[in-house]
């Protein structure tokens, strides 16, 4: 698994590459032989169940009138009685039990989904985490699913197409968020004119409002 990690970076040696004041080619090298051992070491490679996909495309209809939901599942798992939808997540830091549902929306989006391929089974949902540390810890969260959560979340998912299709985007700073966002110099540059036409905030493209 290192070897295949370290043929895709050199394939990429071309890219520009930016690192933080702390990270090398070698110090990066590093961590990931150190994840590499704790993943193998972990339950995550003897679970239950038979895999029936590993970064599995699906695509379906959430509402009528609206784009197909497009997703990447990184692994479903299938046993007698249930489908496991599995996201697998690095990080800086451990987990807490919170953020599995906290962060689950599009998982539940993506366990709908999953379920119309294998019907009459319950559905799991899972984050499987990987601490990006000096001594990386593997940890396993579960996430709820239920047609509660699923409509209200199918909801927002309206809720943002609509806005999007009416044209309004407006920015939605955040401390979380900010910092990785690509679109910083579009979003100050917004004067809070939201006609398309005369906005220049509204010529750069946009994802979502999230």
């Amino acid at each position: 698994m290192l070897d295949v990690y370290q043929q895709s970076w050199r394939g990429r040696s071309q890219q520009e590459v930016r690192f933080t004041k702390s990270e090398t080619v070698d110090s990066l090298h590093g961590l990931a032989a150190r994840m590499l051992k704790a993943f193998l070491a972990s339950d995550l490679t003897q679970q239950a169940g038979w895999v029936i996909g590993v970064e599995e495309e699906l695509r379906g209809e959430l509402s009528a009138g609206m784009p197909d939901l497009l997703g990447r599942v990184d692994l479903l798992l299938e046993t007698d009685e249930e489908v496991v939808v599995q996201d697998f997540k690095t990080s800086r830091s451990a987990w807490r039990a919170e953020q599995a549902e906290e962060y689950s929306e599009q998982l539940v989006l993506y366990g709908e989904l999953a379920r119309r391929l294998v019907p009459g089974k319950t559905i799991r949902l899972q984050f499987a985490v990987i601490t990006k540390t000096q001594d990386p810890k593997v940890q396993l969260f579960e996430a709820s699913f239920s047609e509660t959560k699923l409509d209200r979340t199918r909801r927002v998912f309206e809720s943002v197409w609509s806005a999007i299709a009416a044209g309004h985007f407006y920015p939605a700073p955040s401390f979380m968020q900010c910092t990785g966002c690509g679109y910083r110099s579009q979003c100050k540059a917004w004067s809070g004119d939201i006609n398309l036409g005369e906005s220049a905030y509204a010529q750069t493209p946009h994802y979502s409002q999230t």
